[in-house]
Protein backbone atom coordinates (compact mmCIF):
# COMPACT_ATOMS: atom_id res chain seq x y z
CA UNK A 1 0.00 0.00 0.00
CA UNK A 2 2.93 2.49 0.59
CA UNK A 3 4.27 1.74 -2.61
CA UNK A 4 0.90 2.57 -4.16
CA UNK A 5 0.95 5.78 -2.57
CA UNK A 6 4.42 6.41 -3.35
CA UNK A 7 3.68 5.92 -7.07
CA UNK A 8 0.38 8.48 -6.79
CA UNK A 9 2.57 10.81 -5.33
CA UNK A 10 5.11 10.96 -7.97
CA UNK A 11 2.86 10.93 -10.30
CA UNK A 12 0.95 14.13 -8.84
CA UNK A 13 4.13 15.47 -8.33
CA UNK A 14 5.52 15.55 -11.56
CA UNK A 15 9.50 15.02 -11.76
CA UNK A 16 9.95 16.03 -7.59
CA UNK A 17 12.31 14.22 -5.77
CA UNK A 18 11.25 12.21 -2.16
CA UNK A 19 13.40 12.54 0.60
CA UNK A 20 13.96 10.90 4.39
CA UNK A 21 15.71 14.27 5.93
CA UNK A 22 17.10 13.61 9.57
CA UNK A 23 18.44 16.75 11.32
CA UNK A 24 20.51 16.01 14.55
CA UNK A 25 21.09 18.88 16.53
CA UNK A 26 24.61 18.28 18.75
CA UNK A 27 24.44 21.47 20.29
CA UNK A 28 23.00 22.72 24.14
CA UNK A 29 20.93 25.03 22.42
CA UNK A 30 17.58 25.78 20.57
CA UNK A 31 18.25 26.21 16.63
CA UNK A 32 16.56 26.87 13.06
CA UNK A 33 17.70 24.39 10.29
CA UNK A 34 17.41 25.97 7.22
CA UNK A 35 17.36 23.36 4.29
CA UNK A 36 16.74 24.95 0.92
CA UNK A 37 13.89 23.63 -1.17
CA UNK A 38 12.77 21.19 2.17
CA UNK A 39 11.36 23.74 4.75
CA UNK A 40 12.62 25.18 8.01
CA UNK A 41 13.00 22.95 10.96
CA UNK A 42 12.88 24.33 14.24
CA UNK A 43 15.32 22.18 16.52
CA UNK A 44 15.31 21.73 20.64
CA UNK A 45 18.77 21.52 22.15
CA UNK A 46 20.01 18.31 21.88
CA UNK A 47 17.92 16.49 19.87
CA UNK A 48 16.90 14.48 16.67
CA UNK A 49 14.00 14.94 13.86
CA UNK A 50 13.14 12.78 11.44
CA UNK A 51 11.54 13.96 8.56
CA UNK A 52 10.09 11.05 6.02
CA UNK A 53 9.22 11.53 2.42
CA UNK A 54 9.19 15.09 2.17
CA UNK A 55 9.14 16.17 -1.31
CA UNK A 56 11.01 18.52 -3.60
CA UNK A 57 11.81 19.83 -6.94
CA UNK A 58 15.69 20.33 -6.40
CA UNK A 59 18.23 17.69 -7.70
CA UNK A 60 21.79 17.59 -6.89
CA UNK A 61 23.20 18.88 -3.21
CA UNK A 62 21.16 20.62 -0.84
CA UNK A 63 22.51 23.80 0.85
CA UNK A 64 21.96 23.59 4.84
CA UNK A 65 22.02 26.73 7.32
CA UNK A 66 21.45 27.00 10.96
CA UNK A 67 20.89 29.71 13.27
CA UNK A 68 20.64 30.37 16.97
CA UNK A 69 17.37 31.66 17.52
CA UNK A 70 18.37 35.18 17.43
CA UNK A 71 19.70 34.92 13.56
CA UNK A 72 23.30 34.15 14.14
CA UNK A 73 24.46 31.58 11.54
CA UNK A 74 26.06 28.63 13.39
CA UNK A 75 26.61 25.90 11.15
CA UNK A 76 26.65 26.42 6.76
CA UNK A 77 27.09 23.15 5.09
CA UNK A 78 26.20 21.71 1.26
CA UNK A 79 25.07 17.67 1.47
CA UNK A 80 24.84 15.57 -1.27
CA UNK A 81 21.73 13.22 -0.70
CA UNK A 82 22.66 9.51 -0.73
CA UNK A 83 20.16 7.44 -2.74
CA UNK A 84 18.04 5.38 -0.94
CA UNK A 85 16.59 3.35 -3.45
CA UNK A 86 14.20 4.38 -6.89
CA UNK A 87 12.68 8.34 -6.36
CA UNK A 88 14.17 8.18 -2.51
CA UNK A 89 16.93 10.12 -1.45
CA UNK A 90 17.99 10.13 2.37
CA UNK A 91 19.58 13.87 3.55
CA UNK A 92 21.35 13.30 6.95
CA UNK A 93 22.31 17.18 8.29
CA UNK A 94 24.45 16.72 11.66
CA UNK A 95 24.65 20.21 13.50
CA UNK A 96 28.32 19.76 15.12
CA UNK A 97 28.33 20.76 19.51
CA UNK A 98 29.70 24.06 20.19
CA UNK A 99 32.56 21.96 22.53
CA UNK A 100 33.03 18.61 23.60
CA UNK A 101 30.35 17.42 25.68
CA UNK A 102 27.85 19.59 24.85
CA UNK A 103 25.33 17.03 24.46
CA UNK A 104 24.85 12.99 25.52
CA UNK A 105 26.04 10.76 22.79
CA UNK A 106 22.93 9.54 20.65
CA UNK A 107 21.88 5.58 22.15
CA UNK A 108 22.42 3.48 18.63
CA UNK A 109 20.81 0.22 17.63
CA UNK A 110 17.63 0.65 19.58
CA UNK A 111 14.23 2.47 19.31
CA UNK A 112 10.46 2.41 21.01
CA UNK A 113 7.59 2.54 18.73
CA UNK A 114 4.73 3.98 19.80
CA UNK A 115 1.61 3.12 17.64
CA UNK A 116 -1.81 5.31 17.83
CA UNK A 117 -4.70 3.52 16.07
CA UNK A 118 -7.04 6.02 14.35
CA UNK A 119 -8.94 2.99 12.78
CA UNK A 120 -12.22 1.36 14.62
CA UNK A 121 -10.87 -1.81 13.90
CA UNK A 122 -7.80 -3.72 15.78
CA UNK A 123 -4.02 -3.99 13.79
CA UNK A 124 -1.51 -6.04 14.26
CA UNK A 125 1.64 -4.92 14.26
CA UNK A 126 4.84 -6.42 12.47
CA UNK A 127 8.92 -5.62 11.96
CA UNK A 128 10.65 -8.03 9.99
CA UNK A 129 8.08 -10.62 9.44
CA UNK A 130 7.90 -11.36 13.44
CA UNK A 131 4.43 -10.17 15.07
CA UNK A 132 4.94 -8.03 17.83
CA UNK A 133 1.42 -8.20 18.89
CA UNK A 134 -1.93 -5.83 18.47
CA UNK A 135 -2.96 -2.18 18.98
CA UNK A 136 -6.54 -2.03 19.65
CA UNK A 137 -9.23 0.39 17.90
CA UNK A 138 -8.63 3.65 18.92
CA UNK A 139 -5.98 3.45 21.31
CA UNK A 140 -2.64 4.03 21.32
CA UNK A 141 0.77 1.14 22.34
CA UNK A 142 3.96 0.66 22.86
CA UNK A 143 6.34 -1.69 21.92
CA UNK A 144 9.89 -2.03 22.73
CA UNK A 145 12.77 -1.53 23.16
CA UNK A 146 13.49 -2.81 19.74
CA UNK A 147 16.94 -3.65 17.84
CA UNK A 148 17.03 -1.28 14.82
CA UNK A 149 17.58 2.05 13.63
CA UNK A 150 15.70 4.44 11.40
CA UNK A 151 16.54 2.56 8.27
CA UNK A 152 14.43 -0.48 10.28
CA UNK A 153 10.86 1.28 9.58
CA UNK A 154 11.09 0.07 6.02
CA UNK A 155 10.37 -3.26 8.06
CA UNK A 156 7.53 -2.20 9.95
CA UNK A 157 4.38 -2.87 8.61
CA UNK A 158 0.29 -3.09 10.07
CA UNK A 159 -1.97 -5.33 9.01
CA UNK A 160 -5.80 -5.57 9.53
CA UNK A 161 -7.92 -9.09 10.63
CA UNK A 162 -7.91 -10.31 7.36
CA UNK A 163 -3.81 -9.39 7.12
CA UNK A 164 -4.04 -6.64 4.41
CA UNK A 165 -1.81 -3.25 5.04
CA UNK A 166 -2.76 -0.89 5.87
CA UNK A 167 -2.06 2.89 5.58
CA UNK A 168 0.66 4.33 8.24
CA UNK A 169 2.73 7.95 8.53
CA UNK A 170 5.70 7.97 11.26
CA UNK A 171 7.08 10.65 12.80
CA UNK A 172 10.62 10.75 14.86
CA UNK A 173 11.75 13.22 16.83
CA UNK A 174 13.70 12.60 20.68
CA UNK A 175 16.29 13.97 22.45
CA UNK A 176 19.98 12.85 22.51
CA UNK A 177 21.15 10.37 25.08
CA UNK A 178 17.21 8.63 25.03
CA UNK A 179 16.24 5.80 23.28
CA UNK A 180 14.95 6.97 19.87
CA UNK A 181 10.98 6.78 19.99
CA UNK A 182 9.46 6.40 16.64
CA UNK A 183 5.78 7.42 16.33
CA UNK A 184 3.16 5.46 14.33
CA UNK A 185 -0.18 6.36 13.22
CA UNK A 186 -2.34 3.82 11.72
CA UNK A 187 -4.96 6.07 9.42
CA UNK A 188 -8.20 5.35 7.50
CA UNK A 189 -7.64 4.59 4.37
Amino acid sequence: MALVLLVVAVVLTGCDAFYDLTIENNRNQEVVVRVTGLGDFRMSPCSVQINSTVSSPLRGSIQVEAQDTVGNQIYKASIKPEKKSEGMLDVYVRIPPEGPGACPAPVRGTFMLIVKNYLRQDASVWLDNVELGSVQALSTQTFGPLPGTWETKKKIKFLDSEGKPLLWAIDVDYNLGQVPQFFAYITPQ
